[in-house]
């Protein structure tokens, strides 16, 4: 008796007790999930989902198919929590939403509305006033060589400008797209970027406190973070083919324009923290939301002391990798399929002893 006792609080466990827990985690986790300072402003940020698409169903079939409504249910998981549970004030995704800039406009078209479905004004809606702000990556629109006028003009048609200054309790939140200042195809995509930097920089008051979002992070040594800079230039020297970080003189020149107090960045999907000590800016590397680095959110907030200065924190909050959802999905259907034979089993053999009983 004691055995089947334990095995039903077990399957109480397994298939109430964990789904509760999965799909409401930030409540569970406040330490790691939670915010940590008491009406504070507050930002979340995302970084690099690479939604995949008709792509991956073209070379997996069934298989990709499955793994795009699983991933994107995964996607929508994490931000449920975050809109609902978290409330910010502000999510900034960090660029790499989608997974290639060579998809065509059909493609683009329903990744755009998977996204909306998971990040977009309809899921935010009924929570009120939560700002979106979604950075483009290489992924989306390509790296400096690769980067023509009509893709960029894309993106920003539908997710908002690249380059832009936003106003929020007495900060500064620029937005540039870092995939132009070393260089784009376009010249003119490179300029405007160089116009807008030096425009913000004029227009900034010495006291003003400047968060800076971008997509390829500033330079850094080589073990700062996991990736090493890098950048290979095409053949004429004037646009990157690939870069992992932005060139050093690039990152000079936007730290001494702009002075941020902090950056925050994606690209490197292991994510770091790091300081640059030419304007004691901290620079924090976002680790990806992607399932196989733990499905991770940033969380940034602050405050205003009493004495007129702010109080910073920021945090990595992680779900779970997919594969550990995946086991966990199997164990409770293999555990559901035996719970229900078991009861069978029981139900016969009650029934059966029942008959006996009368007969006798």
């Amino acid at each position: 008796m004691k055995i089947f006792n334990f095995l039903k609080v077990l399957t109480w466990v397994i298939l109430v007790f964990v789904p509760i827990y999965l799909l409401s985690y930030s409540i569970f986790s406040p330490f790691s999930c939670g915010w940590s300072i008491s009406n504070s402003k507050r930002i979340v940020l995302v970084a690099d989902p690479q939604m995949e698409g008709d792509s991956r169903v073209l070379h997996q079939g069934w298989y990709g198919q499955l793994n795009n409504d699983f991933n994107d249910w995964y996607f929508w998981l994490i931000m449920r929590n975050v809109y609902y549970f978290m409330r910010p004030d502000y999510v900034f995704t960090m660029g790499d939403v989608f997974s290639s800039q060579y998809i065509d406009m059909d493609e683009f078209g329903h990744r755009l509305s998977r996204f909306n479905k998971i990040f977009g004004s309809n899921f935010r809606e009924p929570k009120g006033s939560i700002k979106l702000v979604n950075l483009t990556g290489n992924h989306d629109v390509g790296y400096g060589d690769d980067l023509p006028l009509y893709r960029l003009s894309n993106f920003e048609r539908h997710f908002g400008q690249q380059n832009t200054v936003r106003d929020f309790a007495g900060h500064k939140l620029v937005t540039i797209n870092s995939l132009t200042l070393d260089g784009t195809r376009d010249h003119s995509i490179k300029q405007g970027t160089w116009d807008f930097l030096e425009n913000t920089a004029k227009q900034l008051k010495s006291d003003d406190k400047v968060l800076l979002f971008i997509h390829v992070p500033l330079h850094k040594p080589k073990g700062a973070c996991y990736d090493p800079p890098n950048i290979i230039m095409n053949h004429d020297n004037s646009a990157p083919i690939e870069q992992t970080m932005v060139s050093e003189s690039s990152s000079r020149a936007v730290l001494s324009k702009l002075k941020p107090k902090y950056i925050f960045t994606g690209h490197d999907h292991v994510g770091c923290v790091y300081k640059h000590s030419q304007t004691n800016t901290t620079e924090y590397t976002v680790r990806t939301i992607m399932g196989d680095h733990g499905g991770n959110i940033g969380l940034f907030e602050f405050t205003e002391n009493s004495d007129g200065t702010h109080s910073y924190k920021y945090k990595d909050c992680r779900y779970f990798e997919t594969t550990t959802i995946w086991i966990y999905i199997i164990t409770a259907l293999v555990w559901t399929i035996l719970a229900l034979i078991t009861w069978l089993i029981m139900s016969i053999v009650a029934l059966f002893t029942s008959s006996k009983v009368k007969k006798d």
